[in-house]
């Protein structure tokens, strides 16, 4: 999915194919004994997101605590890094993202000085202007993985998207809504039901089927059937959790055998 995204923001394959060969080999390197910090790891990591616990950081930025200033590219004077998060089915599910390395106007010494003691894994998200979280694949602070990285060679090439809004989890959340406080229990009901086995084999089809009309399509990611089907892949991960039904066009629908 990563991959796919990072080829629908004119990343180039020869620069992808570069990197992942250059990432096998540091996290070998890594992993045959060296001490793990940010100094030696491969050039990205899944960090988790939590809120900025001084409420000071720069709207419109984060923090990734650990990760030293000189190993986060340049671009236009500030220093960036690519994130994501899974499952990002969107050209703007990927984010290129300023990092502070400086401290902010209004924050205190010792909120700064807290900042950049903690360690390795995590990434910040400001409390004040539009809510990146979001923006994100429709990430949140409950506990969810961020794919971060800074290879300055993959950075560099990323042309991003402006963020859109998502339906799915707009979708989602009305159908959490209307099924009161009893969405828990209905929710852990579908999970000890065969209907289980069925919602994974539909997710895991509809998901091929984007792929499909993906690489077969000169817009990539782009094409509409392909977003179409990558937005029902979203909604029927969600269908698990919260209810709702499939937002898929009947063309498609037909295609599919889906009812």
């Amino acid at each position: 999915m990563i991959i796919n995204v990072l080829i629908s923001l004119k990343v180039p394959t020869s620069i992808l194919n570069k990197y992942a060969s250059k990432a096998r080999h540091e996290g070998t390197q890594s992993h045959q004994g060296s001490t793990c910090s940010a100094q030696n790891l491969r050039p990205d990591a899944w960090v988790v997101g939590i809120a900025d616990p001084t409420a000071a950081l720069t709207a419109g930025h984060i923090f990734v605590s650990g990760l030293p200033q000189h190993r986060m590219p340049l671009i236009h004077g500030q220093h960036h890094v690519f994130v994501t998060r899974v499952p990002c089915v969107r050209p703007s599910d990927g984010r290129l993202l300023p990092v502070v390395t400086s401290q902010p106007v209004g924050m205190l010494d010792n909120q700064w000085q807290h900042l950049l003691k903690r360690p390795f894994g995590e990434i910040i998200f400001p409390s004040t202007g539009p809510p990146l979280p979001q923006s994100i694949s429709q990430g949140d602070l409950d506990g969810d993985l961020y794919w971060v990285c800074w290879d300055e060679s993959v950075v560099q090439h990323v042309q991003p998207r402006k963020p859109e809004s998502a339906l799915s989890t707009e979708a989602s959340g009305d159908a959490a809504a209307k099924l009161g406080d009893s969405w828990l229990t209905q929710a852990q009901q579908f999970m000890t039901s065969p209907e289980l086995q069925n919602e994974r084999v539909m997710i895991a089809k509809l998901y091929r089927a984007a792929e499909k009309k993906m690489n077969s399509s000169k817009l990539g990611m782009d094409d509409p059937d392909a977003q179409a089907l990558f937005h029902a892949y979203s909604q029927a991960i969600d269908m698990g959790k919260h209810g709702g039904q499939l937002d898929l066009p009947d063309h498609l629908r037909k295609e599919l055998g889906i009812k």
